[in-house]
């Protein structure tokens, strides 16, 4: 939709979701109605449903903003080891989605709940998911401890789900300045330098690709289509 707009339309629709993100702040995401929003907006409700047919529209126009923004900063990543082209690139999302913690947390439920079909995971948020597991696909491209296939695209889908357990920790904690976020993402980034070396191993190889197509099972899309890893549906 946004490539069909004009300019005008790109900056209304801009307008109102930025007034939506504040009376989600505010008010809370599930006492927010569309009609609250327009009014805000100083919009009619038929305008602001031409730009957000639902309120979950909104949830999803700002995750897509951000994760475009994440494929973004991947691609100027410089070379290095799988675990600090992570960490470089969690430390940009989490100074990213600060100024819409509120936010983000009273949006929570909308974009975990599998039943709603703009969720993160519903079949219509695919371009959005996709980018950020496009994301994390740039970190394994441009990796000098690259891995080869089929391990690579199972490790960028650990990733993605490492980041959004980081993310889930990151609105729990409620330390200073987050610092216990902080801490746990150079513990993830020691991990990951300590896993690194094993993945040679046959064994271990296995049970990363074999972890990544059980997450896929339910997390469905994140591993590039057409790799079928018969492992997976092996048992130990």
């Amino acid at each position: 939709m946004n490539a069909d707009l004009t300019t005008k339309g790109l900056q209304t629709r801009h307008h109102i979701l930025s007034v939506a993100l504040n009376l989600f702040t505010t008010r809370g995401y599930e006492a927010t109605t569309m009609r609250d929003i327009a009014e805000a907006a100083d919009c009619s409700p038929g305008l602001t449903y031409r730009y957000f047919a639902h309120k979950e529209d909104l949830v999803m126009a700002l995750y897509d903003h951000l994760a475009q923004q994440s494929l973004a900063y991947a691609g100027t990543l410089p070379p290095g080891v799988i675990a600090e082209g992570f960490h470089a690139l969690m430390q940009h999302k989490l100074t990213q989605m600060q100024p819409y913690r509120a936010a983000v947390a009273a949006m929570f439920g909308a974009l975990m709940r599998p039943e709603v079909g703009t969720s993160v995971w519903g079949q219509q948020s695919t371009s959005e998911r996709d980018a950020m597991v496009e994301a994390f696909g740039l970190v394994m491209q441009r990796a000098t401890d690259k891995l080869t296939e089929p391990l690579a695209s199972s490790m960028t889908t650990l990733l993605y789900c490492f980041h959004l357990l980081l993310l889930l920790f990151w609105l729990y904690d409620r330390t200073p300045e987050q610092r216990a976020t902080g801490h746990m993402l150079d513990f993830m980034r020691e991990a990951l330098k300590l896993v690194r070396p094993m993945m040679i191993m046959p064994l271990i190889g296995k049970a990363t690709i074999k972890l990544a197509h059980i997450l896929a099972l339910v997390f469905g899309g994140m591993i590039p289509r057409g790799e079928d890893h018969p492992e997976a549906d092996k048992t130990p």
